[in-house]
């Protein structure tokens, strides 16, 4: 399932938040290139990153994606990995972990000046796709824009 919009309304605080971060344009760091996405179904959130900077040296690409579950979803607990893939590649698999509210929560973050992105990491696009996979079913969806 994906999510065909961008709401921030109903996701957690820290959604919420690097959405708020991701919401800066393009335009004021310069030669940054932003893509985000989020998408909510009232059980499940996700929301994803994607910074591209030029600099001198060359570019910096920084990535970061998260999953959230609400409080008690069936078959749902601390330790269940979650795959996150994009455009179809899978980047990481990371174990949900309980959050102060109660909820569960994953999350991956990339950034070249902290080590390169991994090896089978996808170029980027507008309409890439950043997925949390769950027992091999796509849980939640969204597209970069």
């Amino acid at each position: 399932m994906i999510a065909k919009t961008i709401r921030a309304a109903g996701l957690s605080g820290a959604l919420a938040a690097g959405l708020a971060l991701a919401a800066v344009p393009a335009e004021a760091a310069g030669t940054a290139r932003t893509l985000t996405c989020a998408g909510a179904d009232g059980l499940f959130t996700i929301a994803s990153r994607y910074v591209e900077r030029t600099k001198k040296t060359g570019v910096r690409r920084q990535f970061k994606a998260e999953f959230e579950v609400d409080h008690a979803v069936a078959g749902f607990g601390v330790g269940r990995t979650v795959v996150f893939e994009v455009a179809d590649v899978v980047v990481a698999r990371r174990a949900l972990k309980r959050q102060a509210d109660g909820s569960l929560a994953a999350e991956v973050q990339f950034d070249d000046e902290r080590g390169a992105l991994p090896a089978t990491f996808p170029a980027i696009a507008k309409g890439t796709t950043v997925e949390a996979v769950v027992g091999g079913r796509t849980v939640l969806a969204c597209a970069l824009r």
